[in-house]
């Protein structure tokens, strides 16, 4: 593709090229600059900044950076060969009526591009929700699901090798945020780094500290660390450094990382739940009810997973299938076989147990069994040449021993290849693309179909689809719901469509709810769709089919 000078508005090719480059994102902005950082493109909601895309081309990146984030983008702009695609941070903007505006910013580097840089801006309307993510980049350590794995893998080789002298203690600095809102921003940034110091000098390892939630941190110790100590020196400092002196409450409770009486799978799958569950909501009250509410947390997850067990294995699930049409004249194409937990469980919401059993490791379990109730219900009520598509997560994939057990359920089912779709969700899961598609593509050899779930968001980006040899790609629904409310959606989904006629992909859209999305779906060269406006899904195996 040839490239526009610097400076230049692309012509609409090269446009729709980036618009592509850029589908991973439903982004407010996209900015594309070459190899020194200068803007040579510019697309989206730029009245963020009180300009317009012509008001930026030509000028540094750089620029539009608050002073004290700069660094942050000049990190990214001198390590592109770290990576393919950057994780998102938090940075403030100038927005060119003196004022900053929160962004959550991700950048990536496409080697069709050359050294062109590509960032994705999504406006953080609430900055108290990206606070975890700001405070993990000003201290530099890990935060949430990282933090949590570090913490679970701590428990594992306690356990391998039978001691039990490290403890894992949560502290919970209430004010935080306020106290943020009323420090400068060095000052608020100073108390971060010295509260992680703090907590580094008792830390087991470097890693062994993390950062939970807007308040919640973690630290794993050893047990005769003098942890009232060190909350009151973080109280003190937070005082020190506050310009009313008020500072923060400091509650904190320590756990046991190699507690009796639980399974070594099941305590590190409940470990690192609850440990993000823990982030999630934050804790308020006394010392007693932090250790109470941790301890009741931590039972729940493991009565939760109980639960998942137990459904898998008495199959205390139905199956419901919902169509997806041809939206060239509305018949219908396949079907989507969904689970729904019957009544009498504990997570009655299909996404919720799924969401569960993923966060826990025990989606493949589902996954399977899913194989097994939905070919055995096709053998019984269907067609040979009906079509059902079922989904396997992405974290399925990457087991082991997932590939040859699916492929001995498929293997007692045989005649189903040609009518059955495979739906890959959880996408931004995979660590090794390669080796996924290598999986993938023993069940292509024989017979069987792939479709690629969510495109459209973060989770599916091109490095994805480019990796995955794949048949069918669902277009992400958040991003169809909002079609008909956000223009500038609209040359995203043209280019993502005629990038599926290019690939010799078919395209399908999600979530469709009105006359009016199908419509733009039409018009825009999508292939199929799916949604209430079509069907909803029905526990009953469906009578006719393409």
């Amino acid at each position: 593709m040839s490239r526009p000078a610097v400076g230049a508005r692309p012509a609409k090719g090269d446009a729709r090229d980036r618009f592509v480059a850029f589908a991973f994102a439903g982004a407010d902005v996209l900015i594309e600059t070459d190899a020194a950082g200068e803007i040579v493109f510019a697309a989206g909601a730029l009245g963020l900044f009180g300009c317009t895309p012509d008001d930026v081309i030509g000028q540094p990146m750089l620029d539009l950076c608050e002073d004290a984030d700069r660094s942050v983008v000049q990190n990214l702009l001198e390590r592109p060969e770290r990576v393919s695609r950057h994780n998102a941070r938090m940075i403030s903007l100038c927005d060119g009526r003196g004022g900053t505006a929160r962004f959550e910013l991700m950048c990536g580097v496409f080697p069709e591009f050359g050294e062109h840089f590509f960032f994705s801006l999504c406006h953080a309307e609430s900055p108290a929700k990206d606070s975890a993510r700001d405070i993990a980049d000003v201290t530099n350590v890990a935060q949430g699901d990282e933090f949590a794995a570090i913490a679970a893998e701590r428990l594992s080789d306690l356990r391998a090798a039978g001691e039990q002298n490290e403890e894992l203690t949560l502290l919970q600095l209430s004010g935080l945020e306020t106290l943020r809102q009323r420090a400068s921003r060095s000052k608020a940034s100073q108390f971060l780094r010295e509260t992680i110091e703090h907590l580094r000098r008792v830390a087991v390892s470097e890693e062994s500290v993390g950062v939970l939630g807007t308040e919640e941190f973690g630290v794993i110790h050893h047990r005769d660390t003098p942890m009232d100590a060190i909350a009151a020196e973080i109280g003190g400092l937070s005082k020190a450094l506050d310009p009313e002196n008020r500072g923060v409450s400091v509650q904190h409770a320590t756990m046991d990382l190699a507690a009796e009486g639980l399974s070594d799978n099941d305590a590190l799958q409940a470990l690192a739940f609850t440990l993000k569950e823990f982030a999630k909501s934050g804790i308020t009250g006394s010392l007693s009810s932090l250790e109470t509410a941790y301890s009741a947390m931590l039972d729940d997850t493991l009565g939760r997973i109980d639960a998942v067990r137990s459904l898998i294995a008495q199959r205390s699930y139905d199956i419901a299938y919902q169509p997806i049409v041809k939206l060239s004249d509305g018949t219908v194409h396949h079907h989507e076989a969904l689970i729904r937990p019957r009544t009498g469980g504990r997570d009655q919401s299909p996404y919720e147990l799924v969401t569960f059993a993923e966060s826990v490791d025990l989606i493949s379990e589902i996954d399977l069994a899913m194989c097994e109730s939905l070919l055995q219900a096709k053998q019984t009520h269907g067609r040979p040449d009906q079509q059902i598509a079922l989904n396997l997560s992405a974290r399925s994939l990457q087991c082991a021993t997932f590939n040859d057990a699916l492929l001995g359920v498929l293997e007692r089912h045989p005649g189903q290849p040609s009518s059955m779709i495979f739906e890959i969700t959880e996408t931004y899961e995979i660590a090794d693309l390669n080796e996924t598609n290598a999986k993938l593509q023993q069940l292509r050899t024989k017979g069987y179909r792939i479709c690629l779930d969510d495109f459209g968001v973060g989770a599916a980006n091109l490095k994805v689809l480019d990796a995955l040899d794949i048949d069918f790609l669902k277009i992400d629904g958040l991003f169809v719901q909002a079609l008909s409310k956000r223009p500038e959606a609209l040359p995203l989904l043209k280019a993502t469509a005629k990038l599926c006629r290019d690939l010799k992909i078919i395209s399908i859209a999600e979530f469709v709810e009105d006359a009016e999305t199908a419509r733009i779906l039409v018009e825009h060269g999508v292939d199929l769709a799916q949604g209430f406006y079509f069907g909803k899904p029905e526990i009953k195996f469906p009578d006719t089919n393409a």
